[in-house]
């Protein structure tokens, strides 16, 4: 079956009619001003109206109620290609939208099946969307709840009790939202079929998938879905383990790359990197390539993202050197949009105990370790702060009571280890602070896409500590990258120590 002919069973829905002549020179320029790139034959055009889409009444009207008219870059892209039954790779930024890229598509599919959705409960589900992490399978399964509630979900995830997932399974689930290991661990129990009616699998963060070692339960998985079933793929990077996993999945995919177009002129470094990129891009491409005319790479970090990275003399200083960032740079320098009530709170300014901050800049701080979460935790508490830490070991409910206390204001400084680097959609992230260095540049890159979403500012900063390790493993790509995204570069001198005062008196963390 050819590409021009997919499998009625992958496409039940017609996202639009077919293109008039001329329409592909208008689908160039959209992408162009979009800032999309694909790669794949036959792509359908880009849509700029959630109108175009010919939607049901429930989803378009679940999406006006939220303020959606017009679709981001990447859901411009994705929904008429998902819609249309094909395979899609889909690499985006952070905050681009990519969550509903795929939830719209999959929730179209489910009422859209022959039988009335819902009725056949036994069968299995109609959608399998797998995530990296337990608070990412649960805002996907949120989003679906938003979206239709008359769809059933089940989050299928680690950490909860098991039993009480497979009875919920039984009762009927039509999207099933898991990690791979628990949903793997279920497959083999044989307490969940997707070989019924598995029409669509999506694959959350691959990136992330791959690096926290889920191939074999991927492969599990994927190896129990029914044959002709759709599939999306969806990363923040295109690494040469995600380009095996795609082509080993996937069928005739189109590959969608979509970045929202810089809010100002890229610097000198920007565009030279960007036509180097743009260059190469284009030789690969061949005939088939729709990237814009200008196809430039753009940086991997928004330029909407203010970066930031200050030198520390030694390990010891950096609580210091923290407590005076947030008082003096961060909360001080915040985006006034991001400063309400809680943003005077935590500056110590008078605010109504127990008010819902709604507005407030939240704070977000990542360590490489459990162990130096907790003690950030206990000495900024200690302090005064309202602080509260989030890492794999914290029982799911605690990881959930934070979450909530963090997106509610009201503790806007959340310590965190790497398990909240991907995923979370926490909206008015004022700040990122790096407090260790991350392991790697995609790390940093994830870690920093925390702030700064859906094209909102924020600023990331990063303690720098020279002649440690890990800055030193990071340093040279970091460099590039700053240069890249028109940022200071990294401190090239060893700073003398500051006075401090509070926690920066002999506290330090080694």
């Amino acid at each position: 079956m050819t590409v021009d002919e997919p499998d009625p069973k992958r496409s039940r829905h017609a996202p639009h009619a077919a293109a008039p002549a001329g329409a592909e020179e208008g689908a160039i320029a959209l992408r162009r001003r979009l800032g999309v790139s694909v790669r794949g034959e036959r792509c359908p055009p880009p849509v700029s109206a959630l109108a175009e889409l010919a939607l049901p009444d429930a989803v378009a009207d679940a999406l006006a109620r939220r303020g959606l008219v017009a679709p981001t870059p990447i859901q411009a892209q994705a929904w008429p290609a998902a819609l249309g039954g094909r395979d899609v790779v889909g690499i985006a930024q952070t905050g681009s939208g990519k969550t509903l890229a795929y939830v719209v598509p999959a929730v179209v599919r489910i009422l859209a099946q022959p039988v009335a959705h819902g009725a056949d409960a036994s069968a299995g589900p109609v959608v399998v969307a797998l995530a990296p992490t337990r608070e990412l399978a649960a805002q996907i399964a949120d989003e679906v709840s938003r979206l239709e509630p008359t769809v059933s979900v089940c989050c299928v995830q680690g950490g909860v009790n098991r039993s009480e997932q497979v009875l919920q399974l039984r009762l009927g689930a039509e999207f099933v939202v898991a990690t791979p290991g628990r949903l793997a661990d279920l497959l083999g129990r044989n307490k969940v079929s997707l070989t019924a009616r598995c029409e669509l699998l999506v694959l959350d963060e691959a990136d992330r998938l791959l690096e926290m070692g889920f191939e074999a339960q991927l492969r599990t998985i994927v190896g129990a879905t029914r044959r002709g079933r759709q599939t999306l793929m969806w990363s923040a990077t295109w690494s040469a383990a995600v380009s095996f996993l795609a082509a080993e999945l996937l069928s005739s995919p189109l590959h969608i790359e979509a970045c929202a177009p810089p809010l100002q002129p890229p610097p000198p470094a920007a565009r030279a990197l960007g036509a180097a990129e743009g260059g190469k891009a284009a030789a690969e491409g061949g005939a088939d390539s729709h990237a814009p005319a200008r196809a430039r790479a753009p940086p991997p970090v928004p330029l909407t993202i203010r970066q930031r990275v200050v030198a520390v003399e030694s390990a010891s200083a950096k609580l210091g050197a923290l407590v005076r960032m947030i008082e003096d740079e961060v909360l001080d320098d915040a985006p006034a949009d991001l400063l309400g009530e809680a943003g005077a709170a935590a500056l110590g300014h008078d605010a109504a105990a127990g008010a819902p901050y709604e507005r407030a800049c939240r704070v977000l701080i990542f360590v490489n370790s459990k162990r130096r979460a907790d003690e950030l935790t206990t000495a900024l508490r200690a302090d005064g702060w309202p602080a509260l830490g989030l890492h794999g070991d914290k029982p799911q409910l605690e990881r959930e009571w934070a979450l909530g206390e963090f997106r509610a204001a009201r503790a806007p400084l959340l310590v965190a280890t790497d398990v909240a680097q991907r995923g979370l959609d926490i909206q008015n992230v004022g700040a990122v602070i790096n407090f260790d260095a991350p392991p790697s540049l995609d790390a940093y890159v994830h870690r920093v896409g925390r702030t700064g979403r859906a094209g909102a500012r924020g600023s990331a900063h990063t303690l720098w500590v020279a002649d440690e390790p890990a800055e030193r493993a990071i340093a040279r790509e970091l460099s590039a990258l700053l240069a890249a995204c028109g940022q200071p570069p990294l401190p090239s001198a060893k700073p003398t120590a500051p006075s401090a005062s509070g926690a920066g008196d002999g506290h330090g963390l080694a």
